[in-house]
């Protein structure tokens, strides 16, 4: 009985992460040291408009520019992981259906390739979350300041479950 109903194969779950920075219009070039600009501002791609226009209704007219992308496929109730400069991701994902819950973890540990100091980490986010197919989510938001390039803002850390 048990081989003419053979398990059915588990789905592939495909989750696409940013890191965008929220910086004011106004720099700030007392903090920045000499020799030392922001990195140009690498804008959020379109299929973020609608969620720069809610972080703009909830935080103001900021500046939006992506510090790291990355994505990870894995199969249901499988880990996967990309490491990387300046983002990694980590994740389990456990597929019902049109839901998905996530173990997750996403490590920020550089700016545009710019030294941070002496820190090896600009920040991170470890959490269980449940995600619907096509949905995006802001996991979390991080105030960032670094005296080197004169950035300052909240860093949002947002997921997709592509569709």
């Amino acid at each position: 009985t048990l081989r003419a109903r053979p398990a059915p194969a588990a789905p592939r779950v495909s989750l696409r992460y940013w890191a965008v920075l929220g910086t004011s219009q106004q720099s700030n070039p007392q903090q920045q040291r000499a020799g030392s600009s922001p990195p140009p501002a690498v804008p959020p791609p379109a299929v973020l408009n609608d969620v720069i226009s809610e972080l703009k209704r909830l935080h103001g007219d900021l500046t939006y520019r992506v510090l790291g992308t990355a994505a990870v496929a894995s199969d249901s109730g499988q880990e996967g992981q990309v490491q990387g400069i300046p983002f990694s991701v980590e994740q389990t994902a456990y597929v019902q259906g049109d839901t998905l819950n996530a173990e997750i973890k996403m490590e920020l540990n550089s700016i545009a390739g710019l030294p941070i100091g002496n820190r090896t980490q600009v920040g991170e986010l470890r959490l269980r979350t449940t995600l619907h197919r096509g949905e995006f989510v802001v996991l979390g938001e991080a105030h960032f300041q670094e005296s080197v390039t004169g950035l300052e803002g909240p860093v949002f850390y947002i997921v997709h479950w592509e569709e």
